[in-house]
């Protein structure tokens, strides 16, 4: 999630852009969605009323953005990404670092150790800062040296806080920098797949579309909170 590995199963194609090999994945049953797309992927207004609904059920109901007095008021956190259906994805846990514009800060030092899903666990080698804005569709993890990934972005659904945990729904896509300056939107042959095998609505992939076209351009031209934000986080970090 953190460390972008290039292996001869990818191939590099025009823009920098990288697919990989169809893998076989199972189906899940579908999970309530937020149904309405943003025509500005980067964040919702501070007062939006986010509605999301379940196509299964026709239920409705509507989850406020994350506000300063909604964040826990504890250190250590847990990290949760789950697939589209609820299917465990990566998780593990952070330290809560503070809050800015930008959104929420989390440290996750070397030594972390993290699984994908109910896979052996890892351990991180290099440590990340990772950001969770409060109403975006995507995740960053910043990395240090010598990690070859700089900035690794995850698209999502909205991050949610509740009882000391933050969980969204991973999208597959992915935009990358490297610390060479190559910039790299992965993982689409596996949002292809997923399109059909967990058939994702129309709105969510117009929304992971939208949101990976503003992150590439967001990211190569280092807007910011990609031009160096992190690093006033970085001192506090362990």
């Amino acid at each position: 999630m953190y460390d972008y590995q290039e292996s001869p199963k990818i191939t590099i194609g025009l823009a920098g852009r990288v697919r990989r090999r169809h893998r076989r994945w199972n189906v899940h049953r579908r999970t309530p969605y937020h149904d309405k797309p943003n025509t500005d992927p980067s964040a919702y207004p501070a007062d939006d009323q986010t509605t999301i609904s379940d196509r299964r059920t026709g239920h409705r109901f509507v989850r406020p953005p994350l506000n300063a007095d909604k964040l826990p008021h504890v250190t250590n956190v847990r990290i949760v990404y789950r697939k589209y259906g609820g299917a465990l994805h990566w998780h593990h846990p952070g330290r809560l670092l503070g809050e800015d514009e930008h959104g929420v800060w989390v440290d996750v030092p070397s030594g972390t150790v993290a699984r994908k899903g109910d896979a052996p666990p890892i351990t991180w080698k290099t440590t990340a800062i990772m950001l969770f804005p409060r109403n975006a569709w995507w995740t960053a993890s910043f990395n240090s040296p010598p990690n070859r990934c700089e900035i690794y972005v995850d698209v999502t659904t909205v991050p949610e806080w509740r009882d000391g945990e933050v969980t969204m729904l991973d999208l597959d896509l992915d935009v990358i920098r490297m610390r060479d300056g190559r910039l790299i939107l992965d993982d689409e042959d596996e949002f292809a797949e997923h399109q059909v095998l967990l058939g994702y609505p129309a709105e969510l992939i117009a929304q992971a579309e939208a949101t990976a076209q503003w992150l590439l351009k967001a990211v190569g031209h280092r807007k910011q909170p990609f031009g160096g934000a992190h690093l006033q986080w970085l001192p506090m970090s362990t």
